[in-house]
């Protein structure tokens, strides 16, 4: 199942403005105001998270890339004031067992 921007960029928008709340007034002209994700994506744009596609448009509905998560992310970790450290392809397959571990356990 793809991933659409409505659910990719909820789901990471919800973490990532849990880090860094923002008072709001302006969310894009395509989110709706009762959309479930709209709060998330109005932080989100208010902290220069997520900048939209272009014309005042975030296409909730779209697919979302992999590059586009990756700069959400990169983003939202700027906005809340944390340094990104150089890691390894091994540090990256340690976490993602950590990740995958932790799931598992949780299902239990």
């Amino acid at each position: 199942m793809p991933l659409t921007r409505k659910v990719g960029r909820d789901n990471k928008g919800r973490l990532y403005t849990t880090a860094c709340p923002a008072e709001t007034d302006d969310n894009f002209s395509d989110v709706s105001p009762d959309a479930y994700y709209a709060e998330a994506v109005a932080i989100a744009k208010k902290l220069g998270i997520a900048r939209g596609i272009g014309n005042n448009r975030f296409s909730p509905k779209e697919k979302i890339s992999r590059q586009d998560m990756v700069t959400l992310i990169y983003r939202a970790m700027e906005a809340a004031g944390q340094d990104l450290i150089p890691g390894t392809e091994a540090d990256l397959l340690n976490l993602i067992t950590k990740r995958i571990l932790l799931i598992m356990l949780c299902k239990v």
